[in-house]
């Protein structure tokens, strides 16, 4: 009997801590991305304009998505954001026009005094319209409802070497419309990025 209760104390006692190891970690599993090492190195972060999607109704989504992007950035522990209005100046000045590339984002990086430079495009914007079960639009308030995705492409140049590394892609569908969803595919695309961070920082 005392044989049993001891074990039954014992195996009470690791589960125990096994939650404790699980609750500290936070249950998230470990990020580990290809160029951990340089990434680590990154210190301050530049955001430039993200080109629009394609057709003349996605004009300004690239303003929108960049939004979202900064958001997210902003969580990441350790990174300082290079001020928009300092990136705005560089810009006009050096007459920066057209689609970047990683060589580009490597010299206006350099001038703001970036170690590194995201930018990307908008892959998707658009607004689907929600169908009851009976194919009749869902009406309220005189208004069709409607489902809006944004899709985005982002890529992380480091300022030093101008390789390219961070690439990820997000989407996201909200019913209020294109910010929302912007903030949701921002957050997916950036996720990775935030949990090597504070792993990696201890946060």
């Amino acid at each position: 009997m005392n044989t049993i209760a001891t074990s039954l104390k014992r195996a009470t006692a690791l589960a125990a801590m096994s939650l404790l190891v699980l609750s500290g970690s936070g249950c998230e599993p470990q990020t580990s991305l290809r160029y951990s090492g340089k990434l680590l190195t990154v210190k301050t972060m530049a955001v430039l304009p993200f080109q629009d999607a394609p057709g003349s109704h996605a004009r300004g989504s690239g303003r929108i998505v960049v939004n979202g992007v900064i958001g997210q950035l902003y969580e990441l522990p350790g990174v300082r954001i290079v001020e928009r209005s300092r990136l705005a100046t560089i810009l006009k000045e050096k007459d920066f026009r057209g689609t970047l590339d990683p060589s580009k984002a490597t010299t206006i990086g350099k001038l703001a005094g970036a170690d590194m430079v995201i930018f990307g495009d908008v892959t998707q914007y658009d607004a689907q319209q929600n169908y009851g079960h009976v194919g009749v639009a869902i009406i309220s308030g005189g208004e069709t409802k409607y489902t809006h995705r944004v899709g985005l492409s982002i890529r992380g140049v480091s300022v030093d070497d101008g390789r390219v590394i961070y690439a990820r892609s997000g989407q996201g569908a909200d019913r209020e419309g294109y910010t929302k969803a912007a903030e949701i595919a921002a957050e997916r695309a950036i996720k990775p990025l935030q949990l090597f961070y504070k792993q990696k920082r201890g946060q």
